[in-house]
């Protein structure tokens, strides 16, 4: 195992204490022992990057309570993402399987789950929340890594980020946003636990960065908890809403640019514009009900907006949130719907 600080860094990172919560020996030797060993011969898939028609050498597998959550892989292939403008990296894998969180788990990631959750429900203002969202992440030498980044998929979600660590010793760094002069490392230890708390996708970044001198693999499991989809405002700007919340509006222009309309736009011909749009709640639910009516309709909303964040231009919190939110009635109506579908099969 490499350790770390790399002798002739020392003098780039900041001497204050590392600002996140680390635990040195959060797993036993066995428990880091056993998860090392079985996610170290995963069969993991290859993940090419378009740019350079590289494989990445970094390997990753996550498993979800709802693997089509906004905040798990985010929402591009549905043809009606609405994204900020982000100059950060958002992505913590290679783009990797989203396996389902379920009996078919494996036994070693369902134990870290539990243990996660424990530790989570120890925080204030989580002790109803429970870890559902796991992905395993694979370096296979000092190679490997991962640039400085934050989690955009989960802006505007209030969800610490917890890190287990196993394997190899690497540094975990972090680093302030608007201050790219204030770092920390933190020496990530086999079975260790390193706690980011939600407010730090705000205000800090983090990294895997490469080292100059031989280690062997380090496995890492980012794990969070996937709050259930709300809707977010286009008013209150990039960074205030999820990197993939579903723009689910019509069309209109912004800053010179024409943003396209979606089908699920309150407007006539959304596509067009807002013309013609429904002025009452009562109104627009009868309008969703007799689309939803429509089986080729309702099975492409539900693939489209399931279990996603939404996002429309209605103030939703504070004093000026909006009465009546064409939004809020599509995200009830096909989660609504999943659950009819779920119980009428069975599941």
């Amino acid at each position: 195992m490499a350790e770390s600080p790399l002798p002739g860094l020392e003098q780039y990172f900041a001497k204050s204490p590392f600002p996140a919560e680390y635990t040195p020996n959060f797993l036993t030797p066995k428990e880091a022992d056993d998860f090392f060993s079985f996610f170290n011969d995963w069969h993991y898939c290859d993940y090419k990057i378009v740019k350079s028609g590289l494989i990445l050498k970094r390997k990753n597998v996550a498993f979800a309570g709802d693997p089509n959550h906004t905040q798990v892989r985010g929402s591009k292939e549905s043809g009606v993402t609405f994204g900020a403008m982000e100059t950060e990296s958002a992505d913590d894998d290679c783009g990797g399987n989203v396996l389902p969180s379920d009996e078919n788990t494996p036994a070693v990631l369902r134990s870290l789950q539990k243990k996660l959750t424990a530790k989570l429900r120890t925080m204030v203002g989580y002790e109803q929340r429970t870890v559902n969202y796991l992905s395993v992440i694979r370096y296979s030498d000092q190679t490997v890594g991962i640039d400085w980044h934050k989690h955009s998929e989960d802006n505007g979600v209030d969800t610490p980020v917890l890190i287990v660590s196993v394997g190899a010793v690497r540094p975990f760094h972090l680093r302030l946003r608007k201050d790219h002069s204030q770092k920390w490392e933190q020496d990530a230890g086999h079975g260790s636990l390193i706690v980011l708390p939600a407010s730090f996708n705000d205000t800090h970044q983090h990294a895997i960065l490469k080292e100059k001198r031989p280690c062997g693999v380090r496995i890492s499991v980012n794990s969070k908890c996937l709050i259930r989809p709300k809707v977010f405002s286009l008013k209150d700007g990039p960074g205030h809403y999820p990197r993939y919340a579903v723009y689910v509006g019509c069309r209109y222009e912004a800053n010179g640019k024409l943003v396209e309309g979606t089908r699920y736009g309150n407007g006539k011909n959304p596509l067009a514009g807002t013309a013609g749009a429904i002025r009452t709640e009562a109104a627009f639910r009868k309008y969703v009900a007799e689309r939803m009516s429509d089986p080729a309709f309702r099975t492409q909303a539900l693939a489209d907006l399931r279990g996603k964040h939404l996002l429309c231009w209605c103030r939703q919190i504070g004093p000026d949130r909006a009465e009546f939110c064409h939004a809020r009635v599509w995200l009830e109506a096909v989660n609504q719907e999943t659950a009819k579908s779920a119980s009428s099969s069975g599941k």
